[in-house]
């Protein structure tokens, strides 16, 4: 695990309120291989201990009937992802607080369910595909990366996105992450997608645990909306990601009956 992996799940779960209720869900809604969602069960379900010498202990404490949803939709990717969080999320956890879906995540029907989001979404991952044709001795093969490739991980992104806030309840946080380097998959989809929302969502500024001054330390870039963790400063990532607030009060069920003709408009705008 990439310790850039980190970021996004940390941004969306390190400051849980103190009065978590029953029934509190969190999501992980493009959840293979893993990962993060085994640091969103960490965050999520252990607590922590301190003896009177002031020497902390973590244990698992459950939230009674909470839930982490780890939702994949390829069948090879639902499969690993099973065998890590049998592997690595303790019993006590995973039996009864842990699901596993296969469900897709651009076709998601419920709407206002959900405490918090984390649509680490699939991408053009151009580190990987350098390092894979470097690995052949070989120049990028086209049909691995291009431009327009990448305007197609963007429709699919602005997709999830969508249904991500969709599924979100009033309250709610969302964190959106890819490991793409490309602006196109990154702000590009959150502008379109804040913009779709309108008043009933907005960017947050903090991540978490992590100040401002925090992040930069240790390497990370402002970007126009979000962060981004580059290998060239930080020595992890490459991973962008931004957490963004459904507010209380708006009205639920975004109508999503133009998603095809935003998605033809936003193929012609990056042309």
């Amino acid at each position: 695990l990439d310790k850039a992996s980190l970021f996004p799940p940390i941004s969306l779960l390190s400051k849980l309120p103190e009065n978590v209720h029953d029934g509190f869900s969190i999501l992980d809604m493009c959840a293979a291989p893993g990962g993060k969602s085994f640091i969103l069960s960490l965050l999520a379900f252990a607590k922590r201990n301190t003896d009177s010498k002031g020497s902390g202990s973590t244990d698992i404490g459950i939230k009674p009937r909470s839930t982490l949803v780890c939702n994949e939709k390829a069948a090879v990717r639902l499969r690993n992802l099973k065998h890590v969080l049998a592997q690595y999320v303790p019993d006590i956890v995973r039996v009864g607080s842990v699901r596993v879906t296969g469900l897709d995540a651009t076709r998601w029907q419920e709407i206002s369910m959900c405490d918090r989001v984390l649509t680490d979404v699939p991408c053009s991952s151009e580190r990987h595909v350098v390092s894979e044709a470097e690995k052949k001795r070989k120049l990028v093969d086209p049909m691995q990366w291009s431009p327009s490739r990448c305007k197609r991980y963007a429709q699919t992104q602005y997709s999830i996105l969508l249904n991500a806030v969709q599924v979100a309840k009033p309250g709610a946080l969302v964190t959106y992450s890819t490991c793409s380097i490309a602006s196109v998959e990154n702000e590009k989809v959150v502008k379109k997608v804040l913009k779709k929302f309108g008043s009933e969502l907005e960017a947050v500024e903090n991540c978490g645990i992590f100040s401002k001054s925090d992040l930069i330390s240790m390497g990370a870039e402002p970007r126009e909306l979000g962060w981004i963790l580059l290998p060239d400063r930080s020595g992890c990532g490459p991973i962008y990601w931004v957490t963004l607030l459904k507010k209380e009060g708006r009205k639920s069920g975004l109508d999503l009956s133009g998603l095809e003709l935003d998605q033809e408009s936003e193929e012609e705008e990056t042309r």
